[in-house]
């Protein structure tokens, strides 16, 4: 367990989204994802701008709604 979603970050091969809530739609993305040793990024509920997280350097894929 974590006392925060940014320690799930730092080496992570991926990073699984599975909820909808808004707190994590103002996380750092870009910031973030410079600690991942592969940035991939699960998004499970479609919740987060696809175009926007490939700028950032993250392969997106999207699931869900």
């Amino acid at each position: 367990l974590c006392q925060s979603p940014e320690e799930l970050f730092p080496d992570a091969d991926a990073v699984a989204l599975v909820t909808d809530w808004p707190e994590y739609r103002e996380l750092s993305w870009q910031e973030l994802r410079s600690s991942m040793t592969t940035p991939v990024l699960l998004d499970g509920r479609n919740f987060l701008d696809r175009r926007k997280m490939e700028e950032f350097g993250y392969r997106y894929v999207g699931f869900g709604v």
